[in-house]
């Protein structure tokens, strides 16, 4: 029985008359790799108390880009910020349907939901999780 890659191969294959073949490279590597790579839903709370909604495959680097002013437009001028909240998903897709979900709740719905996280798990500035709680 072949493996999935060798199969992901041989369909890649099939197509190379449609795709180049870094491309086909490209499309192997999301297949296998992507599926198993986990995705977050993340909510951060900015210096004017404000929130902002996002997901991210890496959580510590997503707010160390924020924090440094490479991030999204929104935080670029609310700096810095703290990551109040996250949930895992296995693929991105879970993750922009709760992104869209909860970016349309109020501000107090939004809140409940964050003093629901552990402080411990939440992060700060410093990318380690807070010793308060």
């Amino acid at each position: 029985m072949r493996s999935e890659l060798e199969f992901l191969i041989l369909r890649s294959k099939a197509t190379k008359d449609h795709i180049g073949r870094s491309s086909r490279k490209q499309i192997i590597y999301d297949s296998v790799f992507s599926r198993k790579m986990k995705w977050y839903f993340y909510i951060l709370k900015c210096v004017d108390s404000s929130y902002y909604c996002g997901i991210t495959n890496d959580l510590k680097d997503r707010l160390r880009e924020h924090n440094s002013g490479e991030g999204a437009k929104y935080t670029k001028t609310r700096l810095p910020v703290e990551m109040i909240y996250f949930e895992e998903f296995p693929d991105k897709s879970s993750a922009c349907k709760r992104e869209i979900e909860v970016k349309g709740w109020s501000r107090k719905r939004k809140e409940r939901l964050a003093e629901s996280f552990p402080l411990k798990n939440r992060f700060r500035t410093s990318l380690s999780p807070s010793d308060s709680g």
